[in-house]
């Protein structure tokens, strides 16, 4: 059973596709959601990492600057002005923004 997950900052959508369950580091601590998920709406701690499962065998990691998640039970919005997916990781480019 999969639901989807719209991952989007405010210059594009970063990411919109069916997934297993996604892991985040909230203010009040980490949690992860599943399809059938109760309503929620919570805020993303501030530089932290977000975990995308879409099969048992490909994950995604993104590098979130905090934001808000709107959870629903067949679909998850997170909000966020700056995102980067780890794979596109620059160490260079986020030290010379000193995120």
């Amino acid at each position: 059973m999969c639901f989807k997950l719209n991952i989007v900052s405010v210059h594009r959508n970063v990411f919109f596709n069916n997934i297993k369950y996604v892991r985040f580091q909230g203010e009040q601590g980490n949690f992860s959601v599943y399809p059938k998920h109760s309503y929620l709406f919570t805020l993303i701690k501030y530089r932290s990492l977000l975990t995308v499962i879409q099969n048992n065998k490909f994950h995604e990691y993104f590098y979130v600057l905090g934001g808000i998640t709107e959870i629903q039970p067949n679909y998850v919005n997170v909000i966020s002005n700056y995102f980067i997916n780890i794979k596109n990781l620059n160490i260079k480019s986020l030290i010379s923004k000193k995120i």
